[in-house]
């Protein structure tokens, strides 16, 4: 049987890959976990003092929800509903997690 990378896969990627130009336009640095086995942490963001390069040793945890389309709320805002496992798995950390929602 051929392997296959599915249209989601390369979707998720994307995401990843958007949140990681954001990140970096902002000057901190983006560090994705690529790991095989990952059960809600897309990657961390540990912030950076744009003028001094400065780091922070203050680390972000963020999940990317990468969508093939949004539910506008209005022209601002999109609204997603996120499962229980994943908030109850966010919520117990000791880290608050940013959820990334995109389109792209």
């Amino acid at each position: 049987m051929a392997k296959r990378i599915t249209d989601s896969q390369l979707l998720g990627e994307k995401g990843v890959n958007l949140i990681q130009e954001i990140v970096l336009d902002m000057g901190s640095t983006w560090h994705p976990t690529n790991a095989p086995v990952e059960a809600g942490i897309d990657g961390w963001i540990e912030l950076r003092d744009k003028e001094t390069g400065i780091v922070a040793n203050c680390w972000l945890p963020v999940q990317s929800k990468a969508r093939t389309s949004l539910e506008p709320e209005s022209e601002r805002s999109v609204s997603y509903a996120c499962g229980k496992n994943n908030l109850e798995y966010w919520m117990t950390g000791n880290a608050p997690v940013i959820l990334v929602v995109s389109k792209p």
